[in-house]
């Protein structure tokens, strides 16, 4: 057993294909499924190195080639987990290298499934949970907590809920998951006012969507001592209808420096603002209300910050807050703005002595609270069967997906938006290369849909020889 504590230990400071190899090779000697599991994957991925996601699925898919692997890892697969678990895991998660990498609890088929889980020795290789929008988090979170789970790394909550509403995860409750979940480095929570208290003293990295999803973070109380890397938006998936205005005294209360006294990296970059009565758009517009910019300036820990990104600059007084804020922080070593949009010009006046500035290259689409509200467009003279394709629904897709996008597949999206742009500043008709829609929508990953324009797509690129050129406005109402 010291041997095998001594391995785990390693693999789990250090999870690479070096410690996975020894690690699979000991469990192969004791005879264990689980090591015939990693030395199956640890192959999978030799041979899909450096493919594309597009061609590595289509090497997964030729059961001509890959037949016998995906038979012997099933095989062994029920050996460890027994065929029922076996059989049902594809539905609710993954296993990966020997480990259940991805468990989902979203209904009450996946909540049972979770629960024979955790009820067979699988419980004690768990790296991965996500409670997703289920009814009762307060029980499946009860369960998880009744025993040990020594590999669970990563927990991710995603919840709807009134944030008036007590916390539904007591102090009380938040310390037995804690002794529960040694090895937990990693937490993401979207949600309004669910945990109360969650002092971890392994957690290293944690996601906020909501300002009070974590007792943790703000006013006085126990310290995460090991937190270092912190993504923070100050509202969640359920929106903020009302334009829900936060005070200056709570502002302040947020993110103590005592709470967090391990904190280096603050990312602010998700808090674009938020459009009045609607939910938040696409992945980053979770500002609602609030300006980060002085939110940033007036942080009482700035001085520890090695790392902090904000969303894009979009006025000379938020680059003058920037500008004050980054100089009460003598620590930085990187200064981020990882995406922002046309229209917007980057901070030219940004000055710091160590710190590395990083501005990324707009987006070629206008901020998404630009393009609210006359968005649908109108391609050609008809009124097509499948309705007016939306700029903010490509918008929102595009944001998704970019960072994955080539550099000629982002120069074909920069051309179509440089045709569509006119619109947006009140030119009553364009003319658009049906070529240019074709060409751009083909970059996109296999099976990507976009409401309206998939459909239009299709149809564009079955006729594009007849169809050239195509005069788009602006829809009816937009």
């Amino acid at each position: 057993m010291a041997i095998r504590d001594d391995l785990e230990a390693a693999l789990a400071e250090r999870w690479d294909d070096d410690n996975l190899a020894v690690y699979g090779d000991f469990l192969e000697a004791e005879s264990d499924p689980r090591g015939a599991l990693i030395a199956i994957d640890r192959g999978i991925d030799r041979a899909l190195g450096g493919l594309d996601p597009a061609t590595a699925e289509q090497v997964l898919g030729d059961h001509s080639a890959a037949t016998f692997t995906i038979d012997q890892r099933r095989e062994h697969l029920a050996a460890w987990l027994g065929e029922p678990l076996a059989s049902e895991l594809p539905a609710h998660g993954s296993a990966r290298f020997g480990f259940i990498d991805d468990l989902r609890v979203h209904d009450l088929e996946s909540e049972r499934f979770f629960r024979a889980l955790l009820a067979s020795p699988a419980r004690a290789y768990l790296r991965r949970l996500r409670v997703l929008g289920h009814d009762d988090l307060r029980l499946v979170l009860a369960d998880l907590a009744a025993a040990s789970n020594p590999w669970l790394q990563e927990l991710v909550i995603i919840q709807f809920r009134d944030r008036w509403h007590r916390p539904e995860v007591s102090t009380a409750l938040g310390a037995r998951l804690i002794a529960a979940t040694p090895r937990l480095h990693s937490l993401h929570v979207c949600a309004r006012n669910l945990i109360e208290e969650l002092p971890h003293p392994g957690l290293r990295s944690l996601s906020i969507q909501g300002l009070d999803a974590l007792g943790s973070l703000v006013g006085d109380g126990p310290a995460l001592p090991a937190l270092r890397r912190l993504d923070f938006a100050f509202f969640d998936d359920a929106g903020v209808t009302h334009q829900e205005r936060i005070s200056a005294a709570r502002l302040a209360a947020l993110l103590p420096a005592a709470r967090l006294p391990a904190l280096r990296e603050l990312d602010l970059s998700r808090n674009e603002p938020s459009a009045p009565e609607v939910s938040p758009l696409g992945a980053f517009t979770y500002g609602g209300t609030v300006d980060p910019f002085r939110f940033a300036l007036e942080l009482p820990l700035a001085g520890q910050l090695t790392r902090l990104a904000m969303p894009a600059v979009r006025t000379h007084e938020q680059a003058r807050r920037l500008s004050a804020a980054i100089a009460r922080m003598p620590a930085l070593e990187r200064l981020e703005i990882p995406h922002g949009y046309r229209g917007l010009a980057a901070p030219s006046e940004l000055d710091h002595p160590t710190a590395q500035l990083s501005i990324a290259r707009p987006w070629p689409w206008r901020p998404l609270d630009q393009l609210l509200g006359h968005d649908q467009i109108r391609l050609g003279d008809a009124a097509p069967s499948w309705g007016h394709p939306s700029l903010v629904a490509l918008a929102v897709r595009l944001e998704a997906v970019w960072e994955r996008l080539s550099e000629q597949a982002r120069r074909r999206w920069e051309v179509l938006w440089d045709r569509l742009d006119p619109l947006l500043q009140g030119a009553p008709v364009v003319m658009v290369d049906t070529d240019a829609i074709v060409e751009a929508f083909a970059t996109l990953p296999p099976r990507t849909y976009v409401s309206g324009w998939s459909t239009a797509y299709d149809a564009l690129r079955s006729e594009r020889n007849q169809v050239r050129r195509l005069a788009v406005s602006l829809a009816p109402g937009a």
